[in-house]
């Protein structure tokens, strides 16, 4: 789950040129007529960063070989400019890349090739369980615990729910050293019988099993929602809106400004943003959010600054988003659902948000844009990413008959206070992780995040954490999930502007 993360913008800016058929060059200078089967698109990208990249200038005298795959080819650009260090002595592009103990993870910027599909909007092919963790419960039982299930999919409307223990697949019981063969099976198998179980806990925290009827899935192909739930729920007195937002993407846009349309038809008091998967998408997206949180009282505010390398600040102005302005810097220019999100707005003056590590970029952009109006963000969970920056690049861009998407760092995002240092991330008022603790259903008191949110809400107080435990006695012990079992991948990663 640490790559749930990215800032995209799709910018049709340079072309495909050249061909493959003579050998590359080195020192900065592009030959015309590079060698290999990825040169042309390997020219292509090398001539976007040349001019776009946030750390460009090492580029200029590189050493690059055009005949290396796509991948590869990056990989050794970025590599390149890492040698290179900044005032601090850290490599010159630090900030493209999730570190972690002094060791980057992994780069931000990258390319896919035409036999990898994007994530945004596209349909996914897998049963719906999409996230699942082998468990151990106090009481000694073994199993894989539902964590979410995508709505309106093969698994949901078989009956799975989050909260629920799978004890039983095709027959087989779920143990200690065969767990990890049934996985993939859950996540994409077709035909695949399960018994599901009801957990339920006693004064002191052991758990007892209600084995439910068995239940068959099978892998479709279906869209997968940004939206995976909004509602109302009494907290303390008090109407809370309550928003599980798995990616902004700009094709829910409409459908999350009617939620906070029934938002405001129902009085709603507090909102809580749940942020927790959320690895980002559309800038616009986010600006549209922001401005239905924040309403008239801060229109044509700026939201989102993005500051780019030194040569392209001096040519040209920074884009920006406002509050409630439809003048964008993406597309076509024009978003009209941002100007129209006004009269659906709640004119909150604070917020709460359940973050974790895999919160990042447009959710970091949500939390630093609107702390630049001096709104309350209170945050529940674990450390946010720490994405500060962004990508303007190609999706499913022509290059010689082939589709590729490039999203290469081009860009700070800074709020109206001009604020950017979030690298490390943003640290919650109240941190807990809840991997220790059973999921229960989201937006009750069975989740650990809301649970300690409503006793936020209710008492007025930031709750204070002694434990391991968040409100009730609900524990169990996780067996980490191997790395050779690929879970399913879900929305863009980072913060999206597309421009024509």
């Amino acid at each position: 789950m640490k790559r749930l993360l990215g800032t995209l913008l799709a910018l049709l800016v340079l072309g495909a040129c050249g061909d493959d058929k003579t050998s590359d060059d080195g020192g900065g200078k592009i030959p015309s007529k590079p060698a290999g089967k990825y040169a042309t698109v390997n020219k292509w990208m090398y001539s976007y960063m040349l001019q776009n990249y946030l750390w460009p200038d090492p580029l200029t005298t590189m050493k690059t070989d055009y005949s290396l795959d796509y991948e590869k080819f990056l990989q050794s650009v970025l590599d390149g400019v890492a040698e290179h260090k900044d005032a601090r002595g850290r490599a010159l592009n630090y900030d493209d890349g999730h570190w972690t103990d002094g060791r980057r993870e992994y780069y931000y910027s990258y390319v896919k090739g035409p036999e990898i599909k994007s994530r945004a909007g596209d349909e996914v092919t897998e049963t719906g369980l999409w996230m699942l963790r082998a468990t151990e419960l106090p009481s000694g039982s073994i199993g894989i615990a539902v964590e979410v299930v995508t709505p309106d999919s093969p698994a949901s409307r078989a009956g799975m729910r989050r909260g629920m223990f799978i004890t039983e697949v095709n027959g087989e019981q779920v143990t200690a050293s065969n767990y990890r063969s049934m996985l993939e099976r859950l996540y994409y198998g077709v035909g695949v019988r399960l018994l599901p179980n009801r957990v339920t806990w006693d004064e002191n925290g052991i758990d007892r099993l209600e084995p439910l009827p068995e239940v068959t899935i099978s892998a479709e192909t279906f869209v997968d929602p940004a939206i995976y739930r909004s509602t109302v729920v009494p907290v303390g007195g008090k109407r809370v809106g309550y928003l599980l937002y798995m990616g902004f993407e700009s094709e829910a846009d409409r459908e999350l400004a009617e939620v906070f349309r029934t938002f405001r038809d129902n009085n709603v008091d507090e909102l809580v943003v749940d942020l927790r998967y959320n690895g980002g998408g559309s800038v616009r997206s986010s600006t549209l959010l922001a401005t239905l949180i924040l309403g008239d009282a801060y229109k044509g505010e700026t939201y989102c600054r993005m500051v780019y390398n030194a040569t392209r600040m001096a040519a040209s102005k920074p884009g920006v988003y406002r509050i409630g302005d439809k003048l964008v810097p993406d597309g076509s220019g024009i978003y009209q659902p941002i100007a129209d999100a006004l009269s659906q707005a709640l004119g909150l003056k604070r917020i709460y948000v359940i973050c974790s590590e895999n919160t990042a970029s447009a959710s970091e952009l949500l939390v630093n844009g609107l702390r630049g109006f001096d709104l309350e963000v209170r945050l529940v969970g674990t450390r946010t990413n720490g994405k500060n920056v962004g990508m303007e690049g190609f999706v499913d861009y022509d290059v010689a008959g082939e589709k590729y998407t490039f999203m290469p760092i081009t860009f700070y995002s800074e709020n109206a206070k001009g604020f950017r240092d979030y690298s490390d991330g943003f640290v919650p008022d109240v941190t807990y992780d809840d991997s220790n603790f059973y999921p229960g259903d989201f937006a009750t008191q069975d989740d650990a995040y809301f649970s300690i949110v409503s006793r936020w809400i209710e008492s007025g107080n930031k709750p204070e954490i002694k434990s391991g435990r968040a409100a009730t006695t609900r524990s169990l012990c996780i067996e980490t999930l191997p790395d050779d079992i690929v879970k399913p991948r879900r929305h863009s990663e980072g913060s999206l502007v597309f421009r024509e």
